[in-house]
Order: structure tokens, then C-alpha cells, then sequence
């Protein structure tokens, strides 16, 4: 399952698209643009996302970007204690 969601397919789940996480499901919650931040957290079953709420499945499109906007640290170690930086 974390490898299907996480290949580069562009599959679908039909209506089954609110049960399980899908390829499509998990491309947004790795999609860059800004209304796609804080939301499908699920691994499996898609439901949770949509139980709290958290659920971003605009139909017919996909994220135009992935990842994060601000600059990363390099190496392992400062990009292991990046988010427990202070912010400012």
C-alpha cells in the first residue's frame, strides 16, 4: 500500500475514493500549493480524513507542485533538527 501511493501513477478510485487512500489521495498531501497543506494524513483507510475533516480531494486536478516552499537545510542531521527550529 505505501508504495502504490507513493509511485508516480496518476490512478483512481472512482467513489471508492472517500474508503481508501488512493495514488491521487497522497499526491496532495504532499502537494506544495497552499490549500493543500495540513490535510490527508491517512495511510489506508480515507475515511479518517474524511471523519475529521482533513480530506483535500478537489476533483480533476492534481498538485501542480510537491514538497515544501522553504529552503531545507543540507544533510541529514540539520534536516533532522529543522522542524524543531524556532521560527522567526
Amino acid at each position: 500500500q505505501s508504495w502504490l501511493v507513493h509511485a508516480n501513477v496518476r490512478l483512481r478510485y472512482g467513489p471508492l475514493r472517500w474508503v481508501f487512500v488512493s495514488p491521487e489521495f497522497h499526491h496532495w498531501h504532499h502537494g506544495a500549493e497552499r490549500e493543500a497543506h495540513d490535510h490527508n494524513y491517512a495511510s489506508v483507510l480515507a475515511c479518517w480524513d474524511v471523519l475529521f475533516r482533513t480530506v483535500y480531494l478537489p476533483a480533476g486536478r492534481s498538485p501542480l507542485r510537491y514538497g515544501v516552499e522553504e529552503q531545507v537545510p543540507p544533510g541529514w542531521i540539520g534536516r533532522f533538527v529543522h522542524p524543531f527550529r524556532p521560527r522567526g
